[in-house]
């Protein structure tokens, strides 16, 4: 996935009503005290927000059992790219649920608070509905939420999800990232029989991601190793830094620092008995594609595969992204052009490490274009959401993804490469990347490059109808089944695997 750069209005802008969390908690308290617990299992609910602009945001959130009283969250807004964000668990009982988002780019002040009131619980015990309050900043507006019937998340079983007992041999592993002190934790298949086999391992892409690569339910990072295992090659996958159980700090990492990582990832494979060295490749998907390509002269790989990743600037990825925000809430096209243009200058300055307050005027008059003008306190609401943004375009990742040029990457690489993109994939476009990726690997040295474009896949090579992030959550394929038969077999010929 990719993070998207500057979030939409919609989450961050408020009407000011002088609630408070307190306050939202002492309504909502009932008789029962203490409320009774919740069942110690998998809670998914789905949920709407009315933002003040008349916009409805939907969101939903996964809550899963840690330890015997804790508790996990994963928040997901599809429409603003948010997906499977870690989220801080407060209170989870029978009676009242309170969970707050950290993202990077506020300050603590600022975390969006969720307070929630059930107002069914059934005869298990479990939530069904709920209404509340969603809090940021002193700002408070209404919510519902609605539990799914079927929970989707850590113990879901997707269809293509393989189950054990598998036909070769898994481990847990830690290495060390070429950042030294950095270790990185993850998860080894090794086929049976007798080696060395080639190997292949995987590159996320940006937020945090786990081995698997979960996402509403999906973990397609199983499933390709899965796949690859089988077919006689060994496949590494493993947690982001800073996420799971892997270390580092993600809140200043950058897309160099998942670059050594990898780094760290091939040359642990390498140094494994079971694994030929010389028949190492490597897969990264998203903004993962560019972290596979840096490697590029700093090991020895055998082949590449670039999946769904961006051929076009980062500060090119995001204004897009950005833009296709609006136009998805059916935004006239002249007010989303002039807004792409302020929202550019916001993204040129940013990239090139201008003032935080330069980077607030920028940010207003980019918002203030979109901001509806009859939004209740809209100057301050402007302020506030301009500040936001302004903090969002400081952080490291963000400044340094604005200053990629990722065919910069492609253009060096030397061994066999395969490049594909789902044609309804709206998070990195194959009308805006497809001619620059095929541009910059007819440039490369490699002679045996493909591009490959698979009708009707979104970014996680999902067969779609919109291919819009909203989606995946009801999509039950995990990863296409052809498009897993052409890249498997495209590896398998290049590493020279034995095939299924």
């Amino acid at each position: 996935m990719l993070r998207p750069v500057v979030a939409s209005l919609m989450l961050l802008v408020l009407a000011v009503t002088g609630v408070s969390i307190a306050a939202l908690q002492e309504e909502g308290a009932q008789a029962i005290d203490p409320a009774p617990p919740v069942p110690r299992e998998d809670v998914f609910f789905t949920g709407e927000v009315l933002a003040p602009s008349g916009n409805v945001i939907e969101f939903s959130v996964l809550f899963m059992p840690r330890g015997e009283t804790e508790w996990d969250g994963a928040l997901t807004i599809g429409a603003q790219g948010i997906i499977d964000e870690p989220v801080h668990v407060e209170t989870f009982d029978q009676q009242i649920l309170q969970f707050r988002w950290e993202p990077n780019s506020l300050h603590e002040s600022q975390f969006p608070v969720w307070l929630v009131r059930f107002t069914e619980v059934d005869a298990s015990g479990l939530p069904s509905k709920a209404e509340g309050k969603f809090v940021q900043s002193g700002n408070v507006i209404d919510l519902t939420m609605q539990r799914r019937n079927a929970p989707v998340g850590g113990q879901r079983l997707r269809p293509q999800h393989p189950v054990a007992p598998y036909p070769y041999q898994v481990e847990d592993v830690v290495f060390e990232s070429e950042e030294t002190g950095v270790f990185l934790s993850g998860t080894l298949t090794i086929p049976e029989g007798e080696g060395p086999f080639p190997a292949m391992f995987l590159v996320s892409g940006s937020g945090p991601q786990d081995r698997d690569s979960l996402i509403f339910g999906h973990r397609p990072f199983l499933v390709w190793a899965d796949e690859w295992t089988r077919r006689g090659i060994a496949v590494l996958r493993y947690d982001d830094r800073g996420h799971g159980r892997s270390q580092g700090d993600l809140r200043t990492a950058t897309t160099f620092s998942f670059a050594r990582d990898a780094v760290g990832a091939h040359r642990f494979l390498a140094q494994r008995p079971e694994v030929d060295a010389s028949r190492i490749g490597v897969f990264g998907h998203s903004e993962g594609a560019i972290v596979a390509a840096f490697l590029q002269g700093r090991v020895e790989s055998a082949c590449y595969v670039l999946a769904c990743g961006p051929a076009v600037s980062g500060l090119d990825v995001s204004a897009l992204q950005a833009t296709d925000i609006h136009r998805r809430n059916n935004m006239p096209d002249e007010i989303v052009d002039d807004f792409d243009q302020k929202n550019r200058a916001a993204l040129r300055a940013a990239r090139d490490s201008a003032p935080r307050e330069e980077l607030v005027q920028y940010m207003i008059d980019a918002l203030d274009v979109v901001m509806s003008p009859d939004l209740p306190e809209r100057e301050t609401a402007l302020q506030d959401a301009a500040q936001l943004h302004a903090n969002q375009l400081a952080i490291p990742w963000v400044r340094t993804w604005l200053n990629l040029d990722p065919t910069t990457a492609y253009t060096r690489l030397d061994a066999p490469t395969l490049a594909i993109f789902g044609e309804l994939d709206t998070q990195v476009p194959p009308e805006h990347n497809l001619v620059a990726m095929r541009t910059a690997l007819r440039d490369a040295p490699a002679d045996d490059t493909t591009v490959e474009v698979f009708p009707q896949l979104n970014h996680l090579l999902q067969p779609a109808e919109s291919g819009k992030v909203d989606e995946y959550l009801d999509i039950e394929t995990t990863i296409d089944p052809d498009a897993i038969e052409f890249v498997s077999a495209w590896i398998a010929q290049r590493l020279a695997a034995t095939p299924e």
